[in-house]
């Protein structure tokens, strides 16, 4: 992958297709080889034809990692940076997680360079529960070395509603996928630290009433057993901005193993796409 020099950093990206430009902006921890793995390949955006551009967050390699703490608006600054590097504006930009909260900062702050702003899973404000559940994970990254269990616990908490606890086949093959993933962040523990110290800087803000000012048209994502953006916080969120678009996955959790739901985000993003063009 090739990189960019923006800011303080180096950002590896890759950019495949043509057409209309679609930024993917990755959640905390993932990289983008990690999204590919667990089905997040968006095959089907490319085949419509747009032109489909990756990158890995500042922490994750082989973007640089520099050392913690991390904030939003500073890796909403990377990412705009890599626009103007690019220069394909207006950009269509879409953010799952931690990278919806960098897409609201990216699209609030430059304006000029969205044409449309796409949330999955990530948008605006959370409730308590979320806050509590974050600063734990947080509290443990800071210990340095966190247990496989703990780890792979959290992780299951948030990637398996609840309803399923009890499926040992789906237990078992959501952590085969997250085997990765959960190695991945024992081993670059700095780098999740940074993440996770700006997810929860961002929860101790109201990030709502700024969304009056979002101008582009939006589509915001939510998934039905979602414990950090359940569909009521989105709702709220997308009640705020003026052209905003609305579509709840259910059965999913915060971020789903199952194929089917990526699937059906996937078509709603590609509806969501038609429409903006057949009303220019």
């Amino acid at each position: 992958m090739p990189k960019v020099k923006v800011g303080d950093i180096n950002l590896s990206f890759e950019v495949e297709g043509e057409g209309p430009p679609l930024i993917i902006v990755n959640g905390g921890g993932a990289s983008v080889a990690q999204m590919k793995e667990i089905g997040a390949t968006d095959q089907k955006i490319l085949e419509a034809g747009y032109k489909l551009i990756r990158f890995d967050n500042r922490g994750i390699p082989p973007s640089d990692a520099p050392s913690p703490p991390y904030t939003i608006n500073q890796m909403a600054d990377d990412t705009i940076g890599l626009l103007e590097y690019l220069d394909s504006r207006p950009y269509n930009i879409m953010g799952r997680s931690m990278g919806g909260l960098i897409t609201q900062t990216v699209a609030l702050k430059r304006p000029d360079l969205v044409n449309s702003a796409i949330f999955i899973s990530g948008i605006g404000n959370q409730p308590v529960f979320a806050k509590i559940f974050s600063q734990a994970f947080l509290d443990l990254l800071e210990n340095r070395d966190i247990p496989k269990s703990i780890l792979k616990t959290l992780m299951l908490i948030m990637y398996i509603p609840q309803h399923h606890w009890d499926n040992d086949d789906i237990v078992s093959s959501t952590l085969e996928i997250l085997s990765g993933f959960i190695s991945a962040s024992n081993e670059s523990n700095q780098s999740v630290l940074g993440h996770s110290t700006a997810a929860c800087n961002w929860m101790k803000e109201d990030h709502v009433s700024e969304l009056a000012g979002l101008k582009v048209p939006v589509l915001a994502i939510a998934n039905e057993f979602d414990i950090y953006f359940p569909p009521s916080f989105v709702q709220k969120a997308v009640s705020i901005i003026p052209k905003a678009e609305y579509v709840e996955i259910g059965g999913a959790s915060h971020v789903s193993m199952n194929p089917e739901h990526e699937g059906r985000i996937i078509s709603a993003v590609l509806d969501f796409f038609s429409r903006q063009t057949s009303n220019k």
